[in-house]
């Protein structure tokens, strides 16, 4: 009997904005509402970032905004908990902001978050360099 593999390899289907900041998560969350008139809220649950038996290595707090009127997610994401990276090759970034509108001026954004005083810097991060984001799932 012939046997057929499906192949479902969709990618990450954010963009991402990587943000260098000493803020904690809440304010940053607030900074960035005020920034980009976002309606980013904690999430009831952190994202836990498991190993392969499903076994908790980290978890991380998360941030959501839907907007309905365009279809947009936007999740903000520490990527550093407690000494643990959720995406271990970019140890300098302290947050993520996920953005799953490909429509979306993504340069622009990271420019305007690059305004806000505590904010040192911002980053457009290039998912497909970094094979550790295909792990990632919200």
């Amino acid at each position: 009997m012939k046997k057929i593999v499906l192949d479902l390899d969709e990618g990450f289907e954010y963009e991402v904005i990587g943000i260098c900041t000493s803020m904690v998560d809440y304010r940053l969350a607030w900074e960035i509402n005020q920034s980009l008139h976002l309606k980013l809220a904690r999430s009831d649950e952190d994202y836990l970032k498991t190993n392969k038996k499903g076994e908790i290595l980290s978890s991380h707090s998360l941030y959501e905004a839907v907007d309905d009127d365009q279809n947009t997610d936007y999740i903000l994401v520490k990527n550093k908990s407690k000494g643990k990276l959720l995406v271990g090759e970019l140890e300098m970034i302290d947050f993520f902001l996920l953005v799953n509108d490909f429509r979306a001026d993504i340069q622009e954004m990271s420019v305007k978050l690059r305004s806000v005083e505590m904010i040192q810097t911002t980053v457009v991060v290039d998912v497909d360099e970094h094979k550790s984001f295909d792990q990632l799932v919200f």
